[in-house]
């Protein structure tokens, strides 16, 4: 069995576990920032030249799908995400080189080829972002799950308003259920966090990404304390379509990164 074939065309990684059960798969599941690790240790040279030279160091997190690490690419410090979900591979690929002012900058996406002792590629994707963010308050995570949570209720009737005249309904809307809740200078700010959530979401509607996953583990702040969408794994209108996540190789990933520390031509 392919590893890459039965996480992109099944509806989601449990149902991948139950259709085939294969030992590799659980393993990638359960403890995902060790397989991913051992990938970035046997590219070590390559990752050298960001300046990635100490994993347990430089995590900056783990979760279920991936990991991130913290690296330099010539421009000051910036992200290095190792990822299993093809569907933040190609809402990243879309994303890569746009300028946005609500989503985290991604810069460089490509697709783990060097995935022995196995020899099946697709063994997750690395994602550059060039920016390094920081967690959200105590206070405003709170306000963003209690977004999300009004957001999920289907019995509410909501989803994320577009920014300017075209959401003003649905803003009003949202002001009625959060005034019910919250009052004065904290409604206010919970507005001010949802206008930065649907400012968000705008821009990924604008290139094709459904994107509705605000819970605060996914918003972070980045160095100027704005408001930014931090992760685009939930960015697909049908996550159990087949998809095809970027391939690059290493030695493209070698170019660009030379071309970066390149003098710039005068």
């Amino acid at each position: 069995m392919v590893l890459s074939d039965t996480m992109v065309t099944a509806a989601g990684p449990e149902e991948a576990i139950e259709e085939g059960d294969d030992e590799h798969l659980v393993e990638m599941l359960s403890k995902p920032h060790r397989v991913l690790a051992q990938v970035l240790l046997r590219s070590r040279e390559s990752f050298w030249k960001m300046n990635l030279d100490n994993l347990e160091q430089q995590m900056l997190g783990r979760g279920r799908f991936g990991v991130a690490y913290q690296i330099d690419v010539g421009t000051g410090p910036s992200v290095l995400k190792v990822t299993r979900d093809p569907y933040e591979a190609i809402t990243s690929y879309r994303l890569q080189g746009m300028k946005t002012s609500r989503v985290v900058p991604v810069y460089k996406v490509w697709q783990c080829s060097t995935s022995q002792p196995w020899s099946d590629d697709g063994l997750g994707w690395f994602v550059v972002h060039r920016a390094l963010l920081a967690p959200v308050s105590k206070r405003d995570a709170q306000h963003l799950e209690y977004i999300y949570s009004l957001y999920l209720d289907e019995a509410q009737d909501l989803w994320i308003p577009d920014p300017g005249n075209s959401g003003r309904a649905m803003r009003a809307k949202w002001k009625r259920f959060v005034e019910s809740d919250y009052e004065g200078q904290e409604a206010a700010r919970v507005l001010t966090i949802l206008n930065d959530v649907s400012i968000g979401a705008s821009e990924l509607r604008k290139i094709g990404i459904d994107w509705g996953d605000c819970h605060s583990d996914n918003m972070m702040r980045d160095g100027n304390g704005v408001l930014r969408i931090s992760d685009v794994g939930w960015g697909m209108p049908e996550r159990d379509a087949e998809v095809i996540p970027p391939d690059f190789s290493l030695d493209e990933v070698r170019e660009y990164l030379t071309s970066l520390k390149a003098p710039k031509k005068r």
